[in-house]
């Protein structure tokens, strides 16, 4: 230590602490003689030796030789490269980016959600299998929690029917799952599926849509395909009652949108307008004729930006921010107190008074619930299980035709409706239910197999 720190001090004196130096550095220094008297600290030599100015003299610090000695040391020792390990620097995994809900479909008792990361996953009832999965399959218990739907990937659209749910890839191709009866899985067999079936001959597929037993298909080239159940019309094909193969609907052009509701499906064109097809007795296609299978334009609706077909009626968004309604309105599903406890349907389209800025539609069996542009939610219609959010008129079957904001919710993006109960998409991607949770539709355990009802948005753990 001591050697050390006299090398120090050389180098001290030189200003080359902690850089290469040589003999000249020492032999530069002015020159004193020792025990002669001095100021500060300072360094100096004489013929032999280093001095350095200790107590306001000039002393002894080592030999000239030593130092240079100690400097040609230090310099070795600068010049010598010793091999290290380089440093690995640990870069951090980045946390997995979560997955959340993109799209979501509520069918008769059950309901479906499309994963950012391309996934479906599906709970409630699925006694024919249309949770694709074969939990529950049959007599068995339904499942009340999102079970992941296997062998799909890259999904990026959902449709839910009474018994049956299809897939809309990123490709343009279809997969459907869940009861066949009538042909609604787009293929002859089986007559049941727990797992995936790929539509054959459909391609190009833009937007999806379920009905009771059959499924409609919109093409990229504004047409529209569709196959199952077409007792009263409702799959568009005049030639027959059900199809298993997909089947283009004759004198559909130009269509942007579909919704199938339970025996009626509706078109909406390019230029605004409406065209209905299918059952007809409520008079939910927005006329007083017969049930079709070719479609017809709404009288006196014009401006749409989108559709929902309900189990008897219809309702539509138009570009004002309004929403216009027809069909059975018993339960106040239309929004208005035309027909209300009566079983006079209304043909024509009436618009809701009371709602403006509405961005998005969905229709129930006798409720419909209409998304405005700040997020909020506007319920109206049966409420007997809860499906409006509001535990006004629960079990008593009241109708409700004046349209109440589910208050619970903020940040909507979108609503679907099913048989008995409603879920909607919020913008962090979270899924929340309410109304009828007998088969486990709302994904939790609350109240499952009971009547009671659920009134309040409850979070899906997906």
């Amino acid at each position: 230590m001591r050697v050390l720190r006299r090398l120090g001090a050389v180098l001290l004196v030189v200003g080359l602490v902690g850089v290469a130096c040589d003999a000249g550095d020492v032999l530069r220094l002015g020159v004193a003689k020792s025990g002669r008297r001095c100021s500060g600290a300072g360094f100096a030599r004489d013929s032999k030796n280093v001095l350095q100015c200790k107590g306001g003299r000039w002393r002894v610090t080592m030999t000239i030789s030593r130092a240079i000695t100690l400097i040609d040391a230090y310099n070795a020792s600068l010049a010598t490269t010793t091999s290290a390990t380089p440093t690995t620097v640990s870069t951090p995994t980045p946390a997995p980016t979560p997955t959340v809900a993109t799209a979501i479909a509520a069918g008769f008792a059950h309901t479906c959600a499309v994963k950012s990361d391309g996934t479906v996953w599906c709970f409630g009832r699925n006694n024919t299998g249309q949770l694709g999965s074969p939990g529950g399959f049959g007599a068995g218990p339904p499942t009340p929690n999102p079970t992941l739907v296997s062998g799909l990937t890259e999904v990026t659209g959902i449709a839910t029917g009474r018994g049956h749910t299809c897939a809309l890839k990123r490709d343009g191709t279809v997969s459907c799952f869940g009861s066949n009866n009538r042909g609604q899985l787009g293929t002859a067999l089986p007559e049941a599926s727990t797992a995936p079936i790929l539509v054959p001959g459909l391609s190009g597929v833009t937007a999806i849509t379920a009905g009771g037993e059959h499924t409609c298909a919109l093409l990229s080239g504004g047409t529209v395909t569709c196959f199952g159940d077409n007792r009263v019309g409702q799959a568009g094909n005049p030639g027959g009652s059900s199809t298993s193969a997909p089947t283009s609907v004759p004198g559909l052009s130009g269509v942007t949108g579909i919704s199938a509701g339970t025996d009626h499906t509706c078109a909406l064109n390019g230029d605004g307008t409406v065209a209905c097809f299918g059952r007809n007795q409520f008079q939910q296609l927005g006329n007083s004729g017969p049930s079709t299978a070719t479609p017809t334009v709404v009288a006196g609706l014009t401006g749409a930006t989108s559709v929902a077909a309900g189990e008897r009626h219809t309702c539509a968004v138009k570009n004002v921010g309004t929403i216009a309604c027809f069909g059975f309105n018993y339960n106040g599903q239309l929004g208005n107190p035309v027909g209300i406890g009566t079983a006079a349907p209304t043909a024509a389209p009436i618009v809701v008074s009371s709602l403006s800025s509405v961005s998005g539609v969905a229709a129930g069996s006798a409720f419909t619930c209409a998304l405005n542009g700040g997020g909020q939610l506007s319920c109206f219609g049966y409420n007997y299980d809860g499906e409006l959010g509001s535990s006004t008129n629960n079990l008593t079957g009241n109708a409700n035709p004046v349209p109440a904001t589910v208050s619970e919710l903020n940040g909507v993006m979108a609503v679907t409706a099913g048989r008995e109960h409603t879920c909607v998409l919020l913008s962090g991607g979270t899924v929340n239910c309410f109304g009828s949770n007998y088969y486990g539709q709302l994904g939790n355990s609350t109240n499952l197999g009971t009547t009671s009802p659920n009134p309040r948005p409850t979070i899906v753990a997906m």
